[in-house]
Order: structure tokens, then C-alpha cells, then sequence
């Protein structure tokens, strides 16, 4: 049988054993049972079958970048071991491996951590911030890839415990009006119980078992689990889901679902086949918005799913052949806002990413600034559009702004031009995924960066910002006249409308 050899790896991909053995890091699928991540080869060149490593039923995401013979006879293996052996374990980056390739016992567990990331970030009716993304640690708190924030931006360490998210991490949050908290992803457990890619937790953290989603996770009759990227709640609790969602065990997963407040399908919506949702935006009449990578990358659909034919599809940039709307939002005036990201006419090297603020059927806002706006440049791309109470607008992604360097966010005023208060070099230093914007206007960013504001921040920041709230427009001054002046026996008063005191 032929083997991949690992080739990311800049050490050799194999060592030879002193009886004339080999050892090898394998990329990509399993070339026989027992032989994931590491083979073994006899001598004389066939598997090895006293040869039995641990692995997943599915090889993806996982590869060893370095393996190491000790005079033990152990293999001392490192690389991205992606829950190596245990579907629910911890992700490992060092294992420990007997002479014969199983897991040494649980004492050999050391944890190598990198700078963590937040996928997405919520507030909750009482103030409270939740997160989730790729992180165990959060301000010297052990978590798990999900943590809940006080008030005063300690960690809530009783709801952390209960929603831990293992065996993958969340990518997706709603945070409902009645203190629970949805989460999609690509997890398998969440406290130790199955429960994949889409859970609702209660207010305490505890798992909701009365939400059951009818999704698969990875088993011994499915090795292609579910994986969820977005997640909307329309106005009557029901869900929009997105990602990879495998329903039946090894068949061709759906792109796009509805659920109702249980978990349960909702069999009434039917969407275009092969739609992958790359942005959603549920509207107050119950129609659906929805970002696509296609020449024409943005639908409206009508509640029941089906397109509805008197929006007008927003055309990529001419000449264009491949768009992507990644970022959809819904201003005060019920115009959307829209990041068109694009690759020019013969699918060149030659990319360009500008926001577009559409009229409700779907035609430009010819009155908004289109085009580059920010002077995006190739490899940019805008994850979220977040309009103010003041009409600005506000960007997050991975911002290459005029091809100088990478920003987390970036402003636009009202009218689509470059907002010059908004600093960049004050923004997050890399990818910002997510940003909300608080009661008080601060602005909230998670993502993959570790500076802001110059200071050392590693995955999710707040900044203060005096320019985000609406301003009121300031009413004339009351009209109060007074005579005769001086006034001897009487005073005559006449008071503005405005200033008429209450009748009891």
C-alpha cells in the first residue's frame, strides 16, 4: 500500500528502529488499521501488525510534525494530535507512545498552549459577555472552549465548568432573551454528556437536555460529524443553522436548516438546493437574507424558504465571475449593509473587498459611498458589518488596508467614506471574527489577535470609544414671556407648550 508522508514537517518524516523497523508520520488517510498519524513498517516494507496507534475514525485535522525513538523503546510524538484516541479528550500537542503505538498511561500529559482565539462573542439580557472559540484557559481559569464573563469582567468559573465544549470547539453564539445560551460547532460533548456540533445551555451553564438538534457527531457508524459556522434567531425563536450538517450516518450532510425552539426540524422550510450560507440576516417580516459565494452572492428568501423573486440579486463587481458575501447587517432604516468580496474576471490573483448599503429590494443606495471603500486590498475580508446608534459603521476581519498592514477593524461615517476618527493602529493587530457594541458604546472585538490599543490582549478586547452612541437633536429653547415687568398687583405668565406642567 503507498503512503503519504507527512510533508509539512521540516525534519525527516521517518525513523528507522535498531531491529530495522521504520517508523513514519503519515498525512491524510489512514493507509490500514492501527497505523493513523504513525505507521510502521516491517523490513521488509509491510505494515506492521503488532503495530497498533490510537486514532479517530476520521484522519482530518490531524498530522505529527516531528516523532523521536528513546532509548526506552517509546515514541515521543508532536504535531497537531487532534484528540488523539479519546473523540472527547482534550486537543493534544505531545503524546507519549509504547513500543507497540498505544498511549502511554494518562501520568505522561503535558499541555503545550498557544495564544487562544474567540470565534464569537454575545452579551446576555443581563450584561454578562459570553465567548467561545479555541481556548482552555482563560485569566488562569482552567475552560473549555466556551466561558461567561461577570460584570466586572471576571470569569463566571461556576457556568465554565458546566459548558465545557470537548472533542472540537464552538464557532457560533445566540444569547436568548430568556438567559439561555446556543452554541454551534464543531464539538462533541458538552460536560462530558453527547451532545454535537449544537447545544442550548441554560442560564447556569448546564446542559439543556429538552434541545435536541438532529445532528450527528462522530461515532462508529458516521466518520463525517457535523460542523456548524452560523447560527441566527429569528423573531419567533426558531433557528437558522448553517455549516456541514450530517443527518443521516456517512450521507451527503445539508447546508442550511431551520429548527424549531426544540431542536426538532423544521420540515415547512425548504431553501434552494446546495445553499451554503456564508452570512444570514433574519428580517422583522420574516423573510431571510443570505450571503453565498456565487457570481450573484446574495438571495432574499421568503419565510417558507423559497427565493423570493422581487428582490433584486446583488451582482458581483463587473467584470466578475466569483463573489462571496461574508458580512450582512440591517441598519436603522432597513437598508442591508453588504461585503462583497470578489475576484476579478478570469478568476485572476486580483482581489478586491468593498461594503455595499442596499435598499430594501435589493438595488444600490446610490447616496452610500460603493466601491473600495477603505482601500481593501488583496487577501482583505470583512467578517462582520456592525451599523452605530450614531449611523457609522463598523468593520471587523482581516482588514489589509491600502497593502500596508493587517487591522482587526476599521469605521465608515454614514455615507460609506472612511470614518478619519477611527484609529486602525488602535484596532486589534490581526483577524477580529466578532465585535458587538455595549449599552455604553464600548466596543467589544473577539478573534485571532494578540495586541490592541498597543497593549498585549489575546483574543478578545474591549475599547472605549466616546463616538458611537446616537446624539439626540437638541430642541429650541422653551418661549416663556412674562408682564408687566415690573409687575405691582399681577404677574401675567405665558409658558411654551412644552414647558406646561402636568395636570393632576
Amino acid at each position: 500500500a503507498s503512503i503519504n508522508l507527512n510533508t509539512i514537517s521540516m525534519l525527516p518524516p521517518l525513523v528507522v528502529q535498531p531491529d530495522g523497523r521504520i517508523l513514519l508520520l503519515v498525512y491524510g488517510p489512514t493507509p490500514t488499521a492501527g497505523h493513523s498519524l504513525v505507521a510502521r513498517l516491517l523490513p521488509s516494507g509491510a505494515f506492521d501488525p503488532s503495530w497498533n496507534m490510537p486514532g479517530l475514525l476520521t484522519d482530518n485535522n490531524k498530522y505529527g510534525n516531528t516523532l523521536h525513538l528513546l532509548p526506552s523503546g517509546e515514541v515521543l510524538l508532536a504535531g497537531y494530535l487532534q484528540r488523539l484516541g479519546v473523540v472527547s479528550g482534550h486537543e493534544r500537542s505531545v503524546a507519549l507512545l509504547t513500543a507497540t503505538g498505544q498511549l502511554t498511561a494518562p501520568a505522561f500529559d503535558p499541555r503545550v498552549v498557544d495564544a487562544g482565539l474567540v470565534f464569537d462573542v454575545a452579551q446576555q439580557p443581563d450584561g454578562r459577555l459570553v465567548a467561545t472559540g479555541i481556548f482552555s484557559e482563560v485569566s488562569g481559569s482552567e475552560v473549555s472552549n466556551m466561558v461567561r464573563f461577570q460584570a466586572d469582567g471576571t470569569v463566571d468559573t461556576a457556568f465554565c465548568r458546566r459548558a465545557r465544549l470537548a472533542g472540537g470547539n464552538g464557532r457560533a453564539l445566540v444569547a436568548q432573551p430568556d438567559g439561555t445560551v446556543l452554541v454551534g460547532g464543531d464539538f462533541h460533548t458538552v460536560n462530558g454528556v453527547d451532545h454535537p456540533a449544537l447545544a442550548r445551555l441554560l442560564p447556569t451553564g448546564q446542559l439543556d437536555a429538552t434541545f435536541a438538534a438532529p445532528f450527528l457527531g462522530l461515532s462508529s457508524t458516521n466518520s463525517t460529524p457535523s460542523s456548524i459556522t452560523k447560527l441566527v434567531r429569528q423573531a419567533d425563536g426558531r433557528l437558522l443553522v448553517a455549516g456541514s450538517l450530517q443527518r443521516t450516518p456517512n450521507g451527503t450532510p445539508d447546508y442550511f436548516e431551520r429548527l424549531n425552539t426544540t431542536g426538532a426540524l423544521d420540515a415547512s422550510f425548504q431553501p434552494p438546493a446546495n445553499t451554503l450560507p456564508l452570512a444570514m440576516l433574519a428580517q422583522p417580516d420574516g423573510t431571510i437574507i443570505v450571503g453565498i459565494d456565487a457570481a450573484a452572492p446574495l438571495l432574499r428568501l421568503q419565510p417558507s424558504g423559497a427565493a423570493d423573486p422581487t428582490f433584486t440579486p446583488l451582482p458581483g463587481a463587473a467584470p466578475d465571475n466569483y463573489a462571496a458575501v461574508r458580512a450582512l447587517a440591517l441598519d436603522a432604516a432597513g437598508n442591508i449593509l453588504a461585503d462583497d468580496y470578489a475576484y476579478a474576471s478570469g478568476l485572476s490573483t486580483t482581489a478586491y473587498s468593498f461594503i455595499q448599503r442596499l435598499l430594501p429590494d435589493g438595488s444600490a443606495d446610490q447616496t452610500f459611498s460603493i466601491g473600495n471603500n477603505l482601500n481593501l486590498t488583496s487577501n482583505s475580508e470583512v467578517t462582520k458589518n456592525l451599523p452605530q446608534p450614531n449611523g457609522r459603521i463598523l468593520l471587523t476581519g482581516f482588514l489589509n488596508v491600502g497593502g500596508t498592514a493587517y487591522y482587526g477593524s476599521a469605521r465608515l461615517l454614514a455615507d460609506g467614506n472612511v470614518d478619519p476618527s477611527f484609529t486602525l493602529s488602535q484596532t486589534p493587530d490581526y483577524t477580529a471574527y466578532d465585535a458587538l457594541i455595549q449599552p455604553d458604546g464600548a466596543l467589544v472585538f473577539g478573534g485571532d489577535f494578540t495586541t490592541a490599543a498597543g497593549q498585549s490582549v489575546i483574543g478578545l478586547t474591549r475599547l472605549l470609544d466616546a463616538n458611537v452612541l446616537a446624539v439626540g437633536q437638541p430642541g429650541a429653547e422653551p418661549q416663556t414671556a412674562a408682564w408687566p415687568v415690573p409687575a405691582h398687583d399681577a404677574l401675567h405668565l405665558r409658558l411654551d407648550a412644552a414647558s406646561q406642567p402636568d395636570r393632576k
